[in-house]
C-alpha cells in the first residue's frame, strides 16, 4: 500500500474515496421506503417520536421546494439507515444514528446537495461515511465513531466543523476537493489505518483553517497531499500527540506531467507535536517522470515534501514545538523559516532540517549561569520558553536589577506575543519606543497603569511590590483571604493582597529574616524564579 504520495497513480485515499463516492451516487443513496401513506419525505419541522421513527427504512429531509426544516431527534436512535438532506437550512440535532445493520456504503447524514445544513449534538456510529458535507455545512458538538470517515467532503465549500469528537474512524475528516473549511476545537483520537489521519486532504482544503484541535494516536495528525492544490491553508495552535506517522505532513506532488499548483501560502505555526513516528508510513513526492520521485519515512514531528518544478512552494513553518518524535522535529527543506521553532529530544540529528530550531534539551549557554547556579533551572526555563535571550554579550546578568521595560517584555513573550493595536499612552513611551508594544499590551491587559504623572519609566528597576502587582493582575486579581506573613507587610500595606497572593501561590517565601522588602529592586534571577513559579513549573 503506498503512502500519502505517489508518482504514477493516485494515492490510496483518492482511489478509495472515488470508489466510495461512486457507490453512493449510483443507486446506494438512502431509499425512502414509505411504510404508511403519511410517512413520506419530511417537509416541515418535527420533533421525532418512536412512532414516526418506525415509518422509514431511510429518510429524505426536504425537497427542491422546501427549506428551513428542523428535525429534532429528541434523544432517539436511528438504527441501520441514514438521512438524506436536500434543500437549504436543514437542521438535524439531538440524537443518535447507528449504522450497525446498514447496507454497505450507507452514509449517516448525507448533506452533499444541501446548503447551510446544521448538524449538531449528534452521535453517529458505524457508517461508511458519518457525514457527507455540503455547501456551508455546520457540524458541531457531535461524536463520530467507528465510521469509514467521520466527515467527508467531495464538493462542498465553507464548512464549519467545530467542537466535535472523531474517534476510531479510518479518517476523522477526509477532503477530496472543495475548501473554505474552518476546523477548530475538535478532538481526534485513534483515527488510523495505515495512511489514515485525524484530518486528511487529498487535494482539497484550499482557503481553510485548521486551528486549536487536539489529536491523539492517529495515523497522521494532519496529512495534506496537494494533488489538486491546497493553497492558503493555515495549520495553527494544534496539539498533536503520539501519531503513528508524522504529526503534520504536507506533500506536494507532480503527477504524469501535471504540476500540483499546491503549496501556495500554507502556514504551519504554533503547533505542539509530540511522540510522532511510532509506526510510520512512507511518503513520496515526484519532481517529474524524468527526474523521478523522492520518498521518505514519515516519522518526523512535521514533514514537508514540497516539490513543484513549475512554481516553488510558499510554505511557512514558524513557532512550532516538537518533542520526542522518532525522526526530526521538523523535516521541511525548501520552506520559509518563520523562526521560533523549538525541538526537544527528537530521534534524528540535526533536530530540524530546512528551518532553524532551538534545541530545548540543550543547556543555556550563559557564562554567568553555570550548571550549579542557584537559579539555573529557572533561567534555563525562561530561555526554553523564549522569554529571554540574554544580552548581546552572551550574558544573563542574574544579579542585575530587572527594568520595567524588560519585565514588560518577559510577560508579553510568556503570553505568546499577541497582536497589539493600541497605544501605550505614556509620555515616555512613544510609538517608536523599542518596547512600545510590550508596554501597550500590559496596559491593555490591565497589568499596569503607570505612574500618576503619566509616565511608565521604562528603564527604572521593578520593585518587588510592583512585581507582585503585575503577576497578581495577570492572574485576574483573585480573592485573597490570607495574611502575607512578613514583618514589613502589614495588612494595611497598599500591596498586601498582591504579596499575600504570591505567598499563597508558592511564588515567594520572602527573605531569610522574615521580610519581603517591598520597595527593593527585583533582580533578574529573582524575576526568573517568580515567573517560573507563577507558571506552575
Amino acid at each position: 500500500m503506498p503512502g500519502i504520495g505517489g508518482c504514477v497513480s493516485h494515492s490510496w485515499l483518492r482511489r478509495s474515496a472515488f470508489l466510495l463516492v461512486a457507490a453512493l451516487m449510483i443507486g446506494l443513496a438512502p431509499v425512502v421506503a414509505v411504510a404508511e401513506e403519511d410517512c413520506g419525505p419530511i417537509t416541515s419541522s418535527v420533533v421525532m417520536t418512536e412512532a414516526l421513527l418506525a415509518c422509514w427504512d431511510g429518510w429524505i429531509i426536504g425537497d427542491d421546494d422546501t427549506d428551513d426544516i428542523t428535525v429534532d431527534l429528541d434523544g432517539l436512535t436511528i438504527t441501520g439507515r441514514g438521512i438524506y438532506a436536500t434543500g437549504a437550512n436543514i437542521t438535524v440535532r439531538n440524537g443518535t444514528l447507528h449504522g450497525t445493520d446498514a447496507p454497505r456504503f450507507t452514509t449517516g447524514i448525507n448533506a452533499a446537495i444541501s446548503t447551510d445544513a446544521v448538524l449538531e449534538d449528534l452521535t453517529i456510529i458505524g457508517y461508511s461515511l458519518g457525514v457527507e458535507l455540503g455547501a456551508r455545512t455546520s457540524l458541531r458538538n457531535s461524536h463520530l465513531e467507528g465510521n469509514g470517515s467521520g466527515a467527508f467532503n467531495y464538493w462542498g465549500y465553507d464548512a464549519w466543523i467545530r467542537d466535535n469528537r472523531f474517534k476510531d474512524n479510518r479518517w476523522g475528516i477526509a477532503y477530496i476537493s472543495g475548501g473554505g473549511a474552518t476546523i477548530t476545537g475538535n478532538h481526534f483520537e485513534g483515527n488510523r489505518a495505515g495512511v489514515q489521519a485525524g484530518i486528511s486532504a487529498d487535494g482539497g482544503l484550499e482557503n481553510s483553517i485548521i486551528r486549536s484541535n487536539r489529536f491523539e494516536r492517529n495515523g497522521f495528525g494532519v496529512a495534506i497531499e496537494q494533488f489538486l492544490g491546497a493553497n492558503d491553508v493555515m495549520i495553527e495552535d494544534n496539539e498533536i500527540l503520539a501519531s503513528e506517522s508524522s504529526g503534520i505532513a504536507v506533500i506536494s506532488i507532480y503527477y504524469n506531467g501535471f504540476t500540483t499548483g499546491g503549496g501556495r501560502n500554507v502556514t504551519i505555526r504554533n503547533n505542539v507535536v509530540e511522540g510522532s513516528g511510532t509506526s510510520p508510513e512512507t511518503v513520496t513526492t515526484c519532481l517529474s517522470e524524468a527526474e523521478g520521485c523522492v520518498s521518505r519515512l514519515a516519522n518526523d514531528g512535521i514533514t514537508v515534501l514540497a516539490w513543484d518544478p513549475a512554481i516553488p512552494p510558499t510554505i511557512t513553518v514558524a513557532a512550532n514545538r516538537t518533542i520526542g518524535n522518532a525522526g526530526h522535529g521538523i523535516y521541511a527543506p525548501g520552506v520559509t523559516d518563520g523562526g521560533g521553532n523549538l525541538a526537544t529530544a527528537n530521534g534524528s540529528t540535526p533536530p530540524c532540517v530546512g528551518v532553524n530550531c532551538v534545541d530545548e534539551s540543550a543547556e543555556p549557554t550563559f557564562p554567568d549561569v553555570p550548571a550549579g547556579h542557584a537559579f539555573h533551572d529557572e533561567i534555563a526555563w525562561m530561555v526554553n520558553e523564549r522569554i529571554t535571550t540574554g544580552f548581546d554579550d552572551g550574558t544573563f546578568r542574574p544579579t542585575a536589577p530587572v527594568s520595567r521595560q524588560a519585565m514588560a517584555a518577559f510577560l508579553y513573550r510568556q503570553a505568546g506575543e499577541p497582536a497589539v493595536s493600541v497605544d501605550a499612552g505614556f509620555t515616555d513611551v512613544p510609538t517608536d519606543h523599542p518596547f512600545h508594544d510590550e508596554i501597550a499590551w500590559m496596559v491593555n491587559e490591565g497589568i499596569t497603569t503607570g505612574f500618576n504623572d503619566g509616565t511608565f519609566r521604562p528603564t527604572a528597576p521593578v520593585s518587588r511590590q510592583a512585581m507582585a502587582a503585575f503577576l497578581y493582575r495577570q492572574a485576574g486579581e483573585p480573592a485573597v483571604s490570607v495574611d502575607a506573613g512578613f514583618t514589613d507587610v502589614p495588612t494595611d500595606h497598599p500591596f498586601h493582597d498582591e504579596i499575600a497572593w504570591m505567598v499563597n501561590e508558592g511564588i515567594t517565601t520572602g527573605l531569610n529574616d522574615g521580610t519581603f522588602r517591598s520597595t527593593q529592586a527585583v533582580t533578574r534571577q529573582a524575576a526568573a524564579a517568580f515567573l517560573y513559579r507563577a507558571a506552575g513549573d
